[in-house]
């Protein structure tokens, strides 16, 4: 039983690091992601001058 519940313990962390590496790489995309509009902003913006 013991073996069991060190598993599961195992796993529920493994889980929480995952879900938090999930949450950074969606904060770095959504930073590019604005970054990535802001330069195509500017690219029209002197396209139009």
């Amino acid at each position: 039983m013991q073996r069991y519940t060190k598993q599961l313990d195992e796993q529920e962390n493994q889980l929480e690091s995952l879900r938090k590496n999930i949450q950074a790489t969606e904060a770095q995309r959504d930073k590019a992601n604005a970054q990535l509009e802001n330069t195509i902003q500017d690219l029209q913006i002197e396209a139009s001058i």
